[in-house]
């Protein structure tokens, strides 16, 4: 087979993934994109802007970039469809009665044993794949695709010569939607990975090997020897085939680490490493100094709680993250407006653990736990209708309770 009968099985290919309607791709991208941030739903205005910007907020930048609202609109501004598509499909996977859809996206119709689970590979579960979420992620490396191709002709229209801009914007198209994800959750205080700037993932790598290769291949006169269509048919099946490939084997299936790992050695350029996941982390630090430990939340009156301690506590807005310092009696909640430490007597001192709560819910799951801290009770304080959660060992829990019990019944013999 020689170079044109492969571009004309490219381009046949290109035929075949242009035959599925555009109407099913997108609302597959919006079901997926939606069925993220679980932990944010208590909070639908910032849910529902994460989201969003999760899944088109590298359309949003580039337009922004091209300053040109004819050419480069901001999509869900002008289009009646796809705003309605994206609006719906938000509020049926998250806010239908009992999730009901949302439960249905997650784990139907089946569960699908991987191919390294039939060989006993110890690496993947089987409950980890599950096929109607594996239809709507492949959906994401399809509209990416499309998405990236329109915006690196639009800013070649735009900007004729150019070489920079169209990689840059065609690259920004797939990854900035991760990007500004990573950037709302950094300030929010609930980010549980490195932030894409940090340390870039698969989607940044894929973004720009796919924008580069596009704009050389096909766009730029010098280099320029393949048919757009073609191109564009190689792309989608790289973006659409590792989301299958990875689902079923169980395996991330990365194809650009390698690619770009030789790029940055022959470069010498050293690859990322890894920083802290969260804004709040170091936030949070500074604010166990001295005078925050002496503020009038965490004060004792008689070695009980003072009452506007206990008023502060009962009136904590609903958090997100929970962290037990290391050696501290105290419990710091992350996430809200103000670091809040709820003092507690006899307080087990445990080592450093995140507690991932879902505060609309009674269920309480825990994130980065290591196996010895497995004993952590949850225990929940009831305000306000809504539950919140505390990290602590299960003889620290107790003699809290008993605590709360001893002040509550001395409290009563003062009132007789």
């Amino acid at each position: 087979m020689n170079f044109s009968q492969l571009q004309d099985l490219l381009i046949e290919l290109h035929h075949a993934w242009s035959a599925i309607p555009k109407q099913w791709t997108l609302t597959g991208f919006c079901l997926c994109i939606a069925s993220t941030a679980p932990d944010l739903r208590q909070h639908f205005l910032v849910h529902f802007l994460t989201t969003y910007m999760y899944g088109f907020g590298g359309g949003i930048i580039t337009s922004l970039l091209v300053l040109d609202g004819s050419k480069a609109p901001i999509t869900i501004l002008y289009n009646p469809n796809f705003a309605a598509t994206w609006i719906l499909c938000w509020w049926i996977i998250n806010y239908f009665p009992y999730r009901i859809p949302g439960r249905i996206h997650d784990t139907w119709p089946l569960k699908v044993r991987s191919i390294h689970d039939t060989l006993s590979l110890k690496v993947r579960s089987i409950h980890d794949t599950w096929p109607l979420k594996m239809l709507t992620k492949a959906c994401i490396g399809y509209v990416k695709a499309q998405t990236m191709t329109s915006k690196i002709n639009q800013a070649c229209d735009i900007f004729p010569g150019a070489v920079l801009g169209p990689i840059m914007i065609g690259a920004l198209s797939i990854c900035g939607g991760k990007l500004s994800h990573d950037t709302i959750r950094w300030a929010h205080g609930t980010l549980k990975s490195p932030h894409e700037l940090f340390s870039p993932t698969y989607s940044w790598r894929a973004a720009m090997l796919c924008s580069t290769a596009y704009f050389f291949l096909v766009k730029y006169s010098v280099t320029a020897f393949m048919h757009p269509q073609a191109v564009h048919a190689t792309i989608t099946t790289l973006l659409v085939g590792q989301v299958f490939a990875s689902e079923l084997t169980g395996l991330p299936m990365d194809w650009t680490k390698p690619i770009v790992s030789t790029i940055l050695f022959l470069a010498n350029i050293p690859a990322p490493a890894e920083q802290p996941a969260q804004r709040c982390r170091k936030f949070h630090d500074e604010m166990d100094s001295e005078e925050r430990l002496q503020s009038p939340i965490n004060k004792r009156e008689g070695g009980r709680e003072s009452h506007q301690a206990a008023n502060a506590r009962d009136n904590l807005n609903v958090a997100s993250y929970i962290k037990v310092q290391p050696g501290h009696k105290s419990v710091t909640v992350l996430g809200t407006e103000d670091s809040i430490k709820i003092t507690a007597h006899e307080l087990q001192p445990v080592r450093s653990a995140h507690v991932h709560v879902e505060a609309c819910r009674d269920t309480f799951l825990k994130d980065k736990v290591e196996p010895q801290q497995q004993n952590l009770a949850q225990a929940s304080i009831k305000h306000s209708g809504a539950k919140k959660a505390a990290a602590v060992s299960d003889r620290g829990w107790t003699q809290v309770m008993n605590n709360k019990k001893r002040s509550a019944s001395l409290s009563n013999k003062k009132e007789k």
